[in-house]
């Protein structure tokens, strides 16, 4: 993720990923992490999918409208 935000928003530490993604949305029956009020901007939702309850295993971070 954090790559991805750097690449979008420009050089940022985790600190600060940490605290503009906000609070989480969890849906553990579909494996997804959505972030409705994310900081970053007014019109992105960022999400991403987790393969385990650890989630150790995170795939297909996106950035969509």
């Amino acid at each position: 993720m954090h790559d991805d935000i750097q690449e979008m928003y420009g050089d940022i530490n985790l600190e600060d990923i940490k605290e503009k993604l906000g609070r989480p949305n969890i849906d553990i029956n579909n494996g997804l992490v959505t972030y409705y009020e994310q900081s970053f901007d007014d019109i992105h939702l960022f999400s991403f999918e987790f393969l385990d309850n650890e989630f150790n295993d995170i795939q297909y971070f996106s950035i969509d409208v």
